[in-house]
């Protein structure tokens, strides 16, 4: 086959050589008679049902063992969800106790049925939902007819794999089968198969159309999944260059880990904080390692998502405790629970009629109950958090934060809240530890709109860029239709992003960010000129983030910032940026992801 180069999504970095493989999915035709009574059928189909809520449940094991994110354990719960589906199990159990047809067939027609509703929804949330159906669909049927897994009948070690759609257990089990890259023709750098192939650290790139079909089993195939590139049947001088790329990946990133402990000081003198993003205690040695300066997002969805009851005030406290003991002179951010709509938390069981219905009704959750939405509506599920941050606050490094604020009375909810448990605590507790500081999420353009008023009654800001982006600029990051369309350097978010730090400044309280945008080797410079000393991402993300700090003066990025804002287009911004990056950090090698 002569050599081809496919350009697409870049969905999880690094280098893979191997060759092609093609996931398949066996045809299943199951008899519509049944073989036992309605009674037998449908405790067979209740059967199959336990055996797969066990094969969710140990794959969440697997995937926190291996420090999997939220977002990773969040889509298993949206499949068991669809397992435990009202509106599914009343057609399966209608199929087989009103029409007479056997489990199997039922459970195939019921799918089919939800599959063909769901495809005439447009949202990219909606198409996720499709991936998350089918693999539950397909794992009921393995477990009713006894069929083998595709992945246990063919040897994927060292292969490249396609396919049209991967879902979350054929991503790990690839990962366990070794696997060395994936390549799907439908999916976003926000989908599953992205989200889960980063935790994974396999290279992935999405979005590659007709592959499956014109592209050979056993074909060589390099993939980059930095630069969203697979070159298929490609010649040794090619192959050459990749394995090239990643030796010198290797090296780079041995070098950028033994220097990270050296001070984030700009070359003028100002300190510029690198703060990780965290989901549990888990992370602390994750943390220590890249030397972050503390924590500027714990995410408490991490707790919640695990579990069928909630977590009590005791155990939300010892978590916490457990970081702000392992750092205790250093900043802890912690965000209260950010759950509704598309991030369905089983151990929210009161809230399951506003967030669990079926998967129809929400056809626009991230505008939806959500955040502190769901905190006002549930005040008890408030005040436990802060009861148990309040008491961990023993060594005053605990920051409360709230997630998508858009109004002065959100705030004070929980800022009465905060107060509520202080004061309980200190009728105990002699003398009480220190009242935590109270911030937000500037997440929303209503949040911008009013960050002048609202700095007046919070202690900081953080800018959360992933969403601010979203809703700025009105495009679902998860549609791969317009995933182009999402971008970070837009004016219009630049904008937000500059008003946000300014309003903050004039009021006298900290601002930072923890969006993907705070730690991205592009953005760094033009984030110090606008203002920001405090920037929070992925830990690992923090040692090549020191190093480019080194490496600036903040005089000089505030000029970048200046020019930056004589720039109409999201392109020009871009490609300047791209442009100045390469010739200071040429040296350097980094791979803009």
């Amino acid at each position: 086959m002569s050599h081809k180069i496919f350009k697409a999504i870049a969905a999880s970095p690094g280098i893979a050589l191997g060759r092609h493989m093609l996931l398949g999915r066996a045809e299943v035709a199951p008899s519509k008679a049944p073989v036992l009574a309605p009674e037998g059928e449908w405790e067979c189909f209740l059967v199959a049902r336990n055996t797969v809520e066990g094969n969710i449940s140990d794959l969440k094991t697997l995937l926190s063992q291996r420090k999997g994110s939220v977002e990773s354990l969040q889509m298993l719960d949206a499949q068991h969800a669809f397992l435990h589906d009202p509106f599914l199990s009343q057609k399966i159990k209608d199929e087989i106790f009103k029409k007479g047809n056997s489990a199997p067939w039922s459970v195939l027609h019921s799918f089919q049925e939800m599959h063909a509703i769901l495809s005439k929804v447009s949202q990219a949330h909606i198409a996720e939902k499709v991936a998350d159906l089918e693999a539950i669909k397909d794992l009921l049927m393995e477990a009713l007819l006894g069929t083998k897994n595709e992945l246990d009948a063919h040897d994927y070690s060292g292969a490249i794999v396609s396919a049209h759609l991967f879902t979350p257990q054929e991503v790990v089990g690839l990962a366990a089968a070794g696997a060395v890259g994936l390549v799907s023709e439908t999916g976003s750098r926000t989908s599953h198969v992205a989200i889960l192939s980063r935790n994974l650290n396999i290279p992935a790139v999405l979005g590659v159309e007709k592959f499956t079909r014109s592209i050979p089993v056993g074909t060589n195939l390099a993939l980059d999944g930095a630069q969203g590139c697979v070159e298929v049947a490609p010649p040794q001088a090619v192959i050459d260059q990749y394995l090239s790329r990643h030796h010198a990946a290797e090296k780079r990133e041995h070098e950028l880990f033994s220097k990270a402990f050296l001070p984030s000081l700009t070359k003028n003198g100002i300190a510029i904080r690198t703060l990780g993003n965290v989901e549990s205690s888990g992370d602390i040695s994750l943390l220590s390692r890249n030397h972050a300066d503390g924590v500027g997002l714990f995410r408490l969805e991490f707790f919640y998502i695990h579990r069928r009851t909630l977590p009590s005030e005791q155990e939300i406290h010892d978590e916490v405790m457990a970081i702000a003991n392992a750092f205790p002179t250093r900043e802890i951010t912690v965000r209260l629970l950010d759950a509704g709509a598309d991030k369905e938390i089983p151990s929210l069981g009161r809230l399951s009629s506003h967030m669990m219905k079926s998967p129809a009704a929400h056809l626009n959750p991230a505008m939806g109950l959500r955040g502190s939405r769901i905190l006002m509506a549930f005040p008890e599920l408030l005040h436990t958090q802060c009861r148990a941050l309040v008491r961990a606050n023993i060594h005053g490094n605990i920051r409360i934060m709230a997630p998508f604020v858009i109004s002065i009375e959100e705030i004070r909810a929980v800022q009465n809240s905060v107060n509520c448990a202080w004061q309980e605590l200190a009728t105990t507790v002699h003398p009480p530890p220190p009242r935590p500081q109270v911030g937000i999420m500037v997440e929303l353009p209503a949040a911008v709109a009013m960050a002048d008023l609202f700095a007046l009654e919070v202690d900081f800001f953080s800018i959360g860029t992933n969403d601010l982006t979203q809703h700025t600029l009105a495009v679902d990051r998860a549609d791969p239709s317009i995933s182009s369309l999402f971008e970070p350097l837009h004016p219009a978010v630049l904008r937000f992003i500059a008003q946000t730090i300014d309003s903050a400044q004039k009021a006298g309280i900290e601002v930072s960010m923890c969006g993907e945008m705070a730690l991205d080797p592009l953005s760094i410079e033009l984030l110090i000129g606008l203002g920001l000393t405090s920037l929070s991402g992925s830990p690992k993300a923090i040692p090549a983030a020191r190093e480019i700090i080194r490496s600036l003066d903040s005089l000089e990025a505030q000029r970048l910032a200046s020019d930056i804002f004589t720039m109409s287009s999201a392109t020009e911004i871009r490609n300047h940026l791209l442009s100045r990056f390469d010739e200071k950090f040429r040296r350097l090698d980094f791979e803009i992801f």
